[in-house]
């Protein structure tokens, strides 16, 4: 704005500039009352109604950005966060993220990118950030990933949504807010459509039928209900519900109806005795059951205090009759500080969930964590299909069969949100690692040879335990605190002896594209060489060759053949001589 040299004028124009925004703000109270009531579809039409009238202001945009990005029209979402940037780009660490977020919908990857790394200007150590900082080509790995899932339909979507399916015998359980639900008749403002009612539909080996099956009036109310998990034995469903029990219906402390899990028994082929799971809360949501194998323990979402996000999962143990441990996060490696949610055990362990925050196409990916003793791995995303620029959620897999289900709001189907079937072309690790023998063998003091061969493995001249390769946890490239110990050692082994130079070898492990392991590969040698370059070693003396899937200690052609210990010996950096 070039500079008005008149101060009457610059004084008139101030003037005119604060009662625009009065106006303006007093026009828009009505409707900022419906934004905080998360009436979000009416909303949506009063902002654009003023913003076609010519009236701009950052609240006005960034409401209306908001407004869409919750009720997940992430195309407009990112039209109307670039005018709120372009009018303040000093934007909260949030809205950066969402910005990025429904930039990668609209397939502008590299501009997301840019606004993510801005979010380090708002919040340190932000885990969303930390990965994509751990790998800038997360995207292109993604791409270049070996399909690991065929898509196809199923014949059971409606015009509305359908989402949330579960196995139950030989049914398919899903959610739907379809014609002809017990709640038609009642829309929810947050999109002005009907609430969710719980279907089935009957599942044979060739699929599904399409006709589907309205469950019970007792399970079905007049408000949501979605995201199921039942016992192997069928007695017990556990379902997700708006705060709605009875004729109770009740509201937080801010006057928000949320979400509870409760709990239904079959009696005689019918779902009664609902009863709400006792760590729900008036007060924040808890939602989409999931249990485990042994059905010992029960996974879901929430944002419950103690959430690093919008919303993480959690896991509780089952200790008796509808009788429950202490809810647990399940932690950095699963959550971030967006959402997590829709988790999924499958039978041999893996835990699926969709996500926000972890590295992906756009929207919720699908992302899957390999169980490891008691914990889970760092989540790998699954990839194309199943993953696109939308959002994907909601997965459910039959180990066995190698089939499962899971929902989608991409382009090209009957509705909003359909489910869309597949079958699995890679089988994943089955559930406990097995421990690894090492043979331990007796120290023996021995003095280093003078002269050393190049191409020697440097534990042929130093007690370095046997074996000189650390190893990495699955699609990592981050030190393990198992290593650290050993790198130690070959830290003082070249402190000791200045003449030595290293050449450091790094592999993976089968799984994944050949380009994808030769990128990891090259990583786990770099993260290898800046831990002895941090504890004091001239860099000059390291040298790095990386091969990716190439040269395997362990033999293993076919990824469902392969127990996960060997998986392990083969994420590997050795230590040879220069």
């Amino acid at each position: 704005m070039q500079l008005i040299k008149k101060g009457v004028l610059l004084i008139t124009f101030s003037i005119s500039l604060i009662s625009y925004g009065q106006k303006l703000d007093r026009k828009l109270e009505p409707v900022n009352e419906k934004y905080e009531r998360f009436e979000y579809a009416d909303a949506i039409k009063i902002y654009k109604y003023y913003i076609n009238k010519g009236y701009e202001s950052e609240e006005l945009f960034r409401r209306l950005a908001n407004s869409y990005y919750f009720i997940v029209d992430f195309e407009n979402a990112a039209i109307y966060y670039d005018k709120l940037f372009k009018l303040n780009p000093n934007q909260d660490a949030e809205h950066i993220y969402r910005y990025a977020l429904s930039l990668k919908t609209v397939g502008e990857y590299d501009k997301a990118d840019e606004q993510l790394l801005r979010i380090n200007e708002k919040r340190q150590e932000d885990i969303r950030v930390n990965e994509y900082l751990e790998n800038k080509n997360y995207l292109q790995d993604i791409l270049n990933m070996d399909e690991m899932f065929a898509i196809k339909d199923v014949g059971i979507n409606s015009r509305l949504s359908d989402f949330g399916p579960s196995f139950y015998k030989d049914q398919l359980v899903f959610a739907s807010n379809r014609e002809g639900g017990v709640a038609n008749v009642v829309v929810h403002k947050w999109n002005n459509q009907p609430f969710l009612d719980l279907y089935y539909s009957k599942m044979d080996d060739k699929g599904l039928e399409t006709g589907v099956v309205k469950l019970n009036d007792e399970i079905n109310t007049k408000f949501h209900e979605s995201t199921t998990a039942f016992t192997k034995d069928g007695k017990y469903m556990y379902f997700t519900r708006n705060n709605f029990y009875g004729d109770d219906y009740k509201e937080s402390e801010e006057g928000i109806n949320l979400l509870k899990i409760f709990r239904a028994t079959n009696v005689n082929g019918t779902w009664t005795n609902v009863v709400e799971l006792p760590f729900s809360s008036d007060n924040y949501s808890v939602a989409h059951p999931a249990l485990s194998p042994d059905e010992t323990k029960l996974y879901f979402a929430s944002d419950m205090p103690g959430t690093l996000g919008q919303s993480d999962i959690f896991m509780v143990e089952i200790t008796g009759d509808n009788t429950y441990g202490e809810p647990v996060n399940l932690g950095k490696e699963i959550n971030t500080e967006a959402k997590e949610s829709f988790p999924f055990i499958s039978k041999e362990g893996t835990l699926y969930f969709s996500s926000t925050g972890h590295p992906g196409l756009g929207g919720f990916d699908t992302f899957y964590a390999l169980r490891t003793n008691d914990e889970f791995s760092q989540p790998m995303n699954a990839g194309e299909p199943i993953n696109g620029k939308y959002d994907d959620f909601g997965l459910i897999i039959d180990d066995d069969l190698n089939i499962g289900y899971f929902a989608s709001n991409r382009p090209g189907g009957e509705g909003d949100d359909d489910i869309l079937g597949f079958t699995r072309l890679v089988k994943p690790p089955k559930e406990e690692l097995e421990k690894i023998d090492v043979e331990v063998v007796e120290e023996v003091e021995e003095e280093p040879k003078l002269v050393f061969t190049s191409g020697d493995r440097l534990n042929k001249y130093f007690d370095l335990d046997d074996s000189d390769p650390i190893y990495f946890n699955f699609d990592k490239s981050n030190i393990r605190s198992e290593a650290a110990p050993k790198l130690d050692k070959i830290v003082k082994v070249l402190t000791d002896n200045p003449e030595i130079n290293l050449i450091i070898k790094s592999h993976t492990d089968i799984r994944g594209s050949k380009s994808y392991n030769e990128a990891l590969s090259k990583r786990r040698a770099e993260s290898t060489k800046k831990y002895l370059v941090n504890a004091g070693i001239d860099a000059n003396r390291l040298d790095i060759d990386w091969f990716g899937e190439n040269q395997p200690s362990v033999r293993c052609d076919v990824v469902i053949s392969c127990k996960e210990e060997q998986h392990l010996l083969n994420r590997r950096s050795e230590f040879f001589i220069k």
